[in-house]
Formats: structure tokens, C-alpha cells, sequence
């Protein structure tokens, strides 16, 4: 057993990786054990905008899963096992860093936030200071002993077996050894050489790290870094902060969506205290050190909860790979040579400065003109967005059972969407609502409608929401609301759950018949598709055009059901179903249905 979580492990059979879910059984680092249980592929199906798991584990080269896993022997307990039965100690600083259990740990979630996570990996700069302490410690009674050094970096590689080779640690560790070698064997390598032979072998132990973030970022900097020393020392030092911020930036942008402007100087305050917090972690053996331990974790705490909470950051949205291939040419050429010809140079800085701006405008301006209703891709659940000139309506926040309640909010990050006028929510189903605390921490909402006891209509300039609500139902799903859109002479219906008994309610309501009487453009299919909804009667009166369906098949869940899709088809309706892999945008100028894809230019 390779890796143990909260909720899953990691088992290594030879090459091959292998997820379980934990359960209610116990699992433990460093143990060979003989299992049995059924073998499946893991489903990679997910939304390009938000984390997929399944995809995490792929990139870790983790294809499959063991279900209804039994263990029959346990064979042996590596020294791994041992390593983390420390790990129970109550020391969060020890846990941190040096176990690098990071799952649930405040500080970790904080720097995810700043986009400073790397610094609670163990790097070159955290291993420094031991390195040289271990070698002085040693060398007073072995002066002469040229081995000394690879002593403690013996030790080193040993540590990062026991907490199970991160490639950040194990390149800077090879980079250690190779330096090593040239100066015992006195041999020349130079840096592009040495940078070779470092990737290399990471890459062969673990051929999957060429799609890690660390990977991305390392390279990025090797070519484009520079330091610049040939001026004062306080211009210097401005240089080279401007010249990090440029580099980082689209990929800051590329990932997380937007701009973090205080990334750099928040990274020089921190990195000090997770200097002298590494050190310190390894005494965490020394019960009466523990205060000081606790005493340098809450300061830790306290700092990136801080900066988090008064951080400057701009959202930007997804970025057009155009711009991002002008901007590091034109960054490349002005960082690794000297520019003479004046035209030349004012052009590169042209191309760097538009490339610039259209990477943090694009999206405004994509957004002021968009008329689109989307339908997210959230299993059985509903997350339906009306895009009106920038102005965001959200007809139910939620997703399904096993579905990733960010897909919501990430997608309004990558559309670069942090307002949103009106949330409705149709009922009290947490598969309606329950990525509406996110969307409260994320964006700015002006107002949330939920169900109430009596109809409402909702203007905002030309579109109108009529609400048509009951309430006090024995079946919740039948207190959802029924919203009628109208906009640009098209109308809109978005149903929630209802059933087929509120279908036949609603076929009495004068109001609602006039509002549909010229047929829908575009219905949400109520329930999922399930067959307790979407009458027959109920389809012919509306006559919909275009049908949008929010749900998959799984587990005793069958949605959308052959008798619904029946019904539909039957009334000429054109149906677009997200059955868990797809999501879906409809046109309100032109009226025509595409897929939400990812998009490169």
C-alpha cells in the first residue's frame, strides 16, 4: 500500500497502480498484503472547468479501481509502515511537513487559495540548512572523510522513499547527488545536461509527472527566468520581481483562472517561516517541544489565513492559447537576449502588452455580449445558467450524488463570472441547492428566490421570470418552482422536479397557458427525465422545441426513462441529455444547440 487518505488508498502490484475506497477497513503505508476483490476502469467522464478525481488519478498513473476488496494475508510491513505509525502523533506541524499529510490541514487549504501550495513541499531551500547540519554534526570526528557528504544524502533518499518519492523532492535530490558526482569524480556537466539527466530519471520512475502542475511551472521557469544583476542592487531587486510575476501569470491564469498580483511578496514573507518550520518539524519526537511546535504552526496558520482573507486577485476566466504563445515569445526574447534595434524591441513589448491585455479582458467582453442558457453536466442534479449580456441567472445550484458540488462555481470561474443577479432555487432537494454555499463564498449575489407561497414575476430590463409556486405538498418534489422565461419574443420553461399531478395543476392556470400558448422554445425536462414527470398532456400544451434533460443513468437512478424520451420524441422535441459527460449551451440569438467544450482560441 502506497498511499492512505481519508477516504481512499493507493495499492502497487508491479507497474500498476490501484484505487480502493476505504470504507469501514482499516489500510496502512508500507503493507504487503494478498487481496482479492473486482477489477474496473476508472471513468474519467467529468467537466474540463472543475476537479476530476478520477482524472487526478490517471495523471498519478492510477487506470483502475479494486472494488469489494478483501484482505486475506498480510505478508509484511515495509519500513514505510513504521515511518507513519509516528504520524499519529497530535503535532499539525510534523503532519504537515514532514509526513506531508496535507488532506484536511487549514495552512495547506489557505495556500491553495494564494496559489503558494508548493511551499509546503519539501524543497531544495527547506533541505539546505539539514543537509549542512547533518555534515557538520558528522564531520568533527570525520574531517578528511570525503564520503561524509553522501551520508546524509543517503539519508535524504531514504526519507523520500518512506514518504513515497514526490517527484519535487526526488529531482532536487538527484540534483543534489549528480553535483555530488562532478566534484568526487571531477567531471564537467552543465546545466542544461544536468537538468536532462534530472528529468530523466523522474520522468522513468514516474513517466506520469510530464502532466503535473510542478512539471509545467519548473519548465516554464527554466526557460524564461533570469536574474538580473547588472544594475543597483534596489533596481535589481525590482527587476526581478516584475520579470517572476510576468512569467507566472498565465499560468496562474491557465489554472486557477485568475491573477494573484501579491503571489511574490506573499511567497518572500512565507518562505522564511516554512524554512524554520521544516527544521523544526523533525524535533516533533521531543514531547516538551511540542509548544513551540503548536506556537510556529498557528503562526503559520494565522499568516495565510490572513493573506487570504485580504489577498488582491483579479479573475480573469479561461485564456486563448493565442495570446499565451504571442506573450512568452515575446517574453523569451527580451529576457535571453540583448536587443539593440529599437523597433524591434518596441514591437516585443507591443506583443507582450496586448497579449497581456487580451489575456485579462477577452472574457469581459465575450460576456457583455453572450445570450446563452447552459445546462452543467452535474449527474442528476440541476445547475441551468441564463447568460443575459453578463447578467447571470441561476435557475437551481446542485449536482447528484457522487458529482463534484464546485462544478457550479468553477464554471463561473472559468467563464470569468464572479456577479450573479438572481439564484433560484425550485426546491428543498440538495441536488438542487447544494452548491449554493459555494456560490455565496465565490460570487457576489444580489438576490435568492426561493420557494414561496404565492406566484411572483421578476424583471431585469427585457427578460421577465414568471414564478409559479406551491408549497405545503406531501411530495417536495411537487413544491418546485415553474418558471417561465421570457426574452427576445422566445419563451423558456424550467420546471424543477414537479410531477405529473403539478403538470395537471398547471394546465389550469389561465396565466401559464397564455405565457406558453405559442409553444416553448426551450423546456427543462422536469425531474431528470424521470417518468413520474412529463406528461403526454402536459408535452402537447407546451409544445417544446428544444429539451433539455439534467441527468444519467446510474445506480437505481435510470434517467432519463425510455417513457419520457418517448413522449418527447413523439411531440418533435429535440432532446439533449448530459448523461454524466456532457454539458450544453443554448444560443438564444440563433437559437441553435452546442456542447460546452473547451476552448483553445
Amino acid at each position: 500500500m502506497s498511499e492512505v487518505k481519508e477516504k481512499y488508498v493507493i495499492l502497487v502490484k508491479g507497474f500498476k497502480q490501484y484505487l480502493v475506497w476505504k470504507g469501514d477497513a482499516n489500510f496502512s503505508v508500507g503493507e504487503v498484503v494478498k487481496a482479492v476483490g473486482e477489477v474496473k476502469k476508472l471513468n474519467v467522464y467529468g467537466n474540463f472547468w472543475s476537479f476530476n478525481f478520477n482524472k487526478y488519478l490517471n495523471d498519478k498513473n492510477v487506470n483502475e479501481s479494486i472494488e469489494y476488496i478483501k484482505i486475506l494475508k498480510v505478508f509484511f510491513k515495509d519500513p514505510r509502515y513504521y515511518f507513519f505509525k509516528l504520524n499519529h502523533s497530535e503535532n499539525n506541524l510534523a503532519n504537515l511537513l514532514l509526513f506531508q499529510n496535507k488532506s484536511n490541514d487549514e495552512v495547506y487549504k489557505n495556500l491553495i487559495n494564494l496559489s503558494l501550495s508548493y511551499l509546503s513541499n519539501i524543497s531544495g531551500v527547506y533541505l539546505y540548512l539539514f543537509v549542512v547540519f547533518i555534515k557538520k554534526l558528522i564531520s568533527k570526528k570525520y574531517k578528511k572523510n570525503r564520503m561524509l557528504s553522501f551520508i546524509s544524502l543517503i539519508f535524504m533518499f531514504f526519507y523520500c522513499y518512506l514518504i513515497g518519492m514526490p517527484p519535487t523532492l526526488l529531482k532536487v535530490l538527484i540534483g543534489f547527488l549528480l553535483n555530488k558526482l562532478k566534484k568526487y569524480f571531477n567531471f564537467n556537466l552543465n546545466k542544461i545536461t544536468k537538468l536532462s539527466i534530472t528529468w530523466f530519471i523522474v520522468l522513468f520512475i514516474n513517466p506520469m509527472y510530464l502532466f503535473n502542475i510542478g512539471f509545467v511551472y519548473c519548465t516554464i521557469a527554466i526557460l524564461l527566468l533570469k536574474k538580473y544583476k547588472d544594475r543597483k542592487e534596489s533596481t535589481n531587486l525590482i527587476i526581478n520581481f516584475i520579470v517572476i510575476n510576468l512569467v507566472f501569470i498565465p499560468l496562474n491564469i491557465i489554472y486557477d483562472f485568475k491573477i494573484y498580483w501579491l503571489a511574490q511578496i506573499q511567497e518572500i514573507i512565507l518562505l522564511p517561516l516554512f524554512f524554520l518550520s521544516f527544521i523544526l518539524s523533525f524535533f516533533f519526537v521531543l514531547p516538551f517541544l511540542n509548544p513551540l511546535l503548536n506556537f510556529d504552526y498557528n503562526l503559520l496558520k494565522f499568516t495565510v489565513i490572513f493573506f487570504s482573507k485580504y489577498n488582491l486577485t483579479s479573475l480573469t476566466g479561461y485564456i486563448n492559447f493565442g495570446y499565451i504563445i504571442i506573450y512568452y515569445l515575446s517574453l523569451y526574447f527580451l529576457t535571453k537576449f540583448i536587443i539593440f534595434n529599437k523597433k524591434i524591441k518596441f514591437f516585443l513589448y507591443s506583443m507582450l502588452t496586448f497579449s497581456l491585455i487580451g489575456m485579462y479582458f477577452t472574457n469581459t467582453i465575450i460576456n457583455i455580449f453572450s445570450q446563452t442558457i447552459e445546462m452543467l453536466n452535474v449527474g442528476n442534479g440541476n445547475s441551468f445558467m441564463i447568460n443575459y449580456n453578463s447578467n447571470i441567472f441561476v435557475i437551481d445550484a446542485g449536482a447528484g450524488v457522487g458529482q463534484n458540488k464546485s462544478t457550479l462555481p468553477d464554471y463561473l470561474k472559468y467563464k470569468g463570472l464572479n456577479k450573479i443577479q438572481s439564484v433560484f432555487i425550485s426546491h428543498n432537494h440538495s441536488d438542487h441547492y447544494n452548491s449554493l454555499e459555494q456560490l455565496k463564498k465565490e460570487t457576489t449575489i444580489k438576490y435568492i428566490y426561493r420557494n414561496l407561497k404565492k406566484d411572483i414575476l421578476v424583471e431585469f430590463d427585457d427578460i421577465k421570470f414568471y414564478i409559479f409556486n406551491e408549497y405545503g405538498n406531501s411530495d417536495e418534489n411537487d413544491n418546485s418552482q415553474i418558471i417561465v422565461v421570457k426574452l427576445n419574443n422566445q419563451t423558456f420553461l424550467f420546471t424543477g422536479d414537479a410531477s405529473k399531478k403539478r403538470e395537471a395543476r398547471m394546465l389550469n392556470n389561465s396565466l401559464f397557458l397564455e405565457l406558453v400558448k405559442n409553444g416553448v422554445d426551450l423546456y427543462q425536462v422536469g425531474h431528470h427525465g424521470s417518468k413520474t414527470a412529463t406528461s403526454d398532456k402536459f408535452v402537447k400544451a407546451i409544445k417544446p422545441k428544444i429539451c433539455f434533460i439534467s441527468g444519467m443513468k446510474k445506480d437505481k437512478l435510470q434517467f432519463p426513462s425510455k417513457e419520457t424520451i418517448n413522449t418527447l420524441e413523439d411531440n418533435s422535441c429535440q432532446n439533449y441529455i448530459t448523461n454524466g459527460e456532457k454539458s450544453y449551451k443554448y444560443k438564444i440569438k440563433s437559437k441553435k444547440v452546442v456542447e460546452i467544450k473547451k476552448e483553445f482560441i
